[in-house]
C-alpha cells in the first residue's frame, strides 16, 4: 500500500483521506483550504463560524470569497436540507425549500470552496450513504439543492483495521473517490502547527521529548481499554503543562491522554531534575555534555533554551559553538527559544556561521521524498540567507 504524509495531500474534489484517528486530518484540510484561498487571492471563510454580516457580503460579491464548511456525516438527515414553502404558478402548485444559510452559500453557482465530510466511515446508516453518492457525484443533495460545481468534496475517515466504529465503504462509493492512505504529520511539522495556532502558549516540553522519542509522537493503542499517543494527544498535553497547577491532577490526565506506557515515560522525564552544577558543567567544559545520558541532554538543552537571550548569550557561546557537532541539539534548542531571542542570536555573526553550514547539509537531507523543509526552518534559512 501506498500511503502519504496527511500534510503532503492536495486538495483535490472527490478525495477521501483514510488514516488513523487523531493523525490531523481536519487541521490538514482547513489549512490547506486557507493556502488555496490565498493563492487565488480570495477571502477564507469558514461557513461554521460566519457571522450574518459576512454571509451577507458573500451573497453581494461571491467572486471575492473562498469557503469552507465542515460536517461530520452522521450530524445531518435528509430532512435538514430546509423549510418546505408553496408557491404557486399560474395555477399550479408545487414546493421549494428555503435552506439553510450555509448550503445557501455553497449553491451560489461558481462560489468555491471545500465542503470537508468527517467520520465517513463511521456512518452506518445505509439510508444517508445514498444523499452521499449523490453529493459527491453529482453535487446535488435532494430533488432541489445543488452545489456550485466549484466545491470540492472531501472526505475523511478511519480505515477499519485502526478503529473498532469503522466499515468497509460500499463499493459503489469507493469507485467515486480518489482514496489515499495518509499517515502522521512529522514532529517539527507539529511543532510548526502548535506554534501557529498557541504562539508560546503550550508546554514546548512536550515537543523535546518528542524529539528524543519519536516513537511516542503516534502508537496504536495495546489494548481496547487504553488511551494511546497521537498528534491530537500530545496537542491537548502540550496545553495542560501551561494550564493544570495541580500536579497530581496533571498527572493522571496526562498518562489519561497518552496511555501507562508513553503516559509514565513523559512523567518520569517531566519529573527529573537536573542541578545547577550540571547546566554550569556543562556550560564551563562543553564536551561534559556529550558523557551525560540522553535524557540529561535533554533538559540540559531544555533549561539552557530557557535561559539564554540576546544579553547573556556570550557565557553560553562556547556551548552552542560545540553543539555544531551534534546538529539534532542545536536546531533543537533554536526550536525552544523564544522567536524573538531566535532572531537575535541569529544576527551575531559568530552563531551565523555556525548555523549557515549547519542548515545547508539539513537542506540536503531533508530534500529527500516526502520530506519537508518546515516554515521554522525557512524562516531562519531566509534570515541567514541560506537559499
Amino acid at each position: 500500500m501506498i500511503t502519504l504524509p496527511v500534510t503532503k495531500i492536495v486538495l483535490r474534489d472527490k478525495l477521501l483521506l483514510l488514516g488513523p484517528p487523531g493523525i490531523g486530518k481536519t487541521e490538514v484540510i482547513i489549512s490547506k483550504a486557507k493556502q488555496e484561498a490565498e493563492a487565488k487571492g480570495k477571502i477564507f471563510i469558514d461557513l461554521k463560524a460566519a457571522t450574518i454580516e459576512e454571509i451577507i457580503q458573500i451573497f453581494k460579491n461571491p467572486n471575492k470569497y473562498y469557503v469552507l464548511y465542515t460536517l461530520n456525516s452522521n450530524s445531518i438527515s435528509k430532512d435538514e436540507f430546509g423549510i418546505p414553502r408553496v408557491q404557486n404558478a399560474y395555477g399550479y402548485y408545487f414546493m421549494r425549500l428555503i435552506p439553510p444559510a450555509v448550503l445557501a452559500v455553497l449553491e451560489i453557482p461558481d462560489i468555491e470552496g471545500v465542503l470537508f465530510i468527517d467520520e465517513i466511515t463511521s456512518l452506518f446508516d445505509d439510508n444517508l450513504f445514498t444523499m452521499y453518492y449523490s453529493i459527491i457525484q453529482a453535487k446535488e443533495a435532494s430533488w432541489f439543492y445543488r452545489f456550485s460545481k466549484k466545491i470540492k468534496v472531501v472526505l475523511a475517515g478511519n480505515p477499519p483495521d485502526s478503529s473498532s466504529l469503522s466499515r468497509v465503504l460500499p463499493e459503489a462509493l469507493r469507485n467515486r473517490l480518489t482514496i489515499v492512505y495518509v499517515t502522521p504529520p512529522s514532529i517539527d511539522e507539529w511543532h510548526d502547527y502548535m506554534m501557529n495556532k498557541y504562539g508560546n502558549n503550550w508546554g514546548k516540553f512536550a515537543f523535546a521529548y518528542l524529539k528524543i522519542y519519536p516513537n511516542d509522537f503516534y502508537k496504536p493503542p495495546a489494548n481496547d481499554n487504553e488511551n494511546f499517543p497521537t498528534p491530537r494527544s500530545w496537542d491537548e498535553v502540550a496545553r495542560m503543562l501551561v494550564e493544570i497547577e495541580d500536579k497530581e491532577v496533571l498527572k493522571a490526565y496526562i498518562v489519561g491522554r497518552l496511555g501507562v506506557e508513553v503516559g509514565s515515560r513523559f512523567l518520569s522525564l517531566l519529573e527529573t531534575r537536573i542541578t545547577e552544577e550540571d547546566i554550569n558543567n556543562v556550560i564551563r567544559f562543553p564536551p561534559n555534555f556529550s558523557q551525560l545520558d540522553i535524557d540529561k541532554r535533554l533538559l540540559v538543552v531544555y533549561s539552557v533554551a530557557s535561559r539564554i537571550n540576546a544579553h547573556n548569550y556570550k557565557q553560553y557561546f562556547d556551548f552552542l559553538k560545540y553543539l555544531g557537532k551534534e546538529r539534532e541539539f542545536l536546531i533543537l534548542i533554536l526550536q525552544l527559544m523564544e522567536p524573538n531571542t531566535r532572531l537575535a542570536l541569529l544576527n551575531i555573526n559568530e552563531l551565523k556561521n555556525i548555523i549557515v553550514p549547519l542548515l545547508k547539509l539539513m537542506i540536503q537531507y531533508e530534500s529527500g521524498e516526502y520530506k519537508t523543509v518546515t516554515r521554522f526552518m525557512k524562516e531562519i534559512m531566509q534570515y541567514v540567507g541560506v537559499r
